[in-house]
C-alpha cells in the first residue's frame, strides 16, 4: 500500500513538474498494482483538495467547484483542440500515404 501511494505521488510530481522524459519510469507499474496505484492517486486528489481547502479557507466542496468551472471553461477546450488538430493533421498525413492528398 505504502508503496503505491508513493508511486502516485512520483506519478503527480513527475507529470506537474518533472521532466518530460522522466514520465515513462514514472508510469512504469506492473498490472498487478494497477488499481492500487489508481487507488491511490484517487486518494492524492482528495488529500491535495482538503490541503488547498485549508489554505484558501474555503470548504473541499468549493474548491472542487471552483476547478470544474476552471476545467470546464479553460481545460477542456484546450484540449479538445489539441485532439482535434492532431486528428486533422493524422488524416492529411493518412490522405498523403494513401496518394489522395
Amino acid at each position: 500500500m505504502r508503496e503505491a501511494y508513493l508511486t502516485g505521488l512520483e506519478m503527480i510530481q513527475t507529470f506537474a513538474f518533472g521532466e518530460y522524459q522522466d514520465i515513462e519510469s514514472a508510469l512504469d507499474i506492473s498490472e498487478e498494482k494497477a488499481g492500487l496505484v489508481l487507488g491511490s492517486l484517487l486518494s492524492h486528489t482528495k488529500n491535495i483538495f482538503e490541503y488547498a481547502s485549508d489554505s484558501m479557507g474555503l470548504t473541499t466542496k468549493e474548491v472542487m467547484r471552483g476547478y470544474s468551472y476552471y476545467f470546464y471553461a479553460t481545460v477542456l477546450p484546450d484540449m479538445e483542440a489539441m485532439f482535434k488538430e492532431a486528428g486533422d493533421i493524422a488524416e492529411e498525413l493518412k490522405e498523403e500515404d494513401d496518394g489522395s492528398g
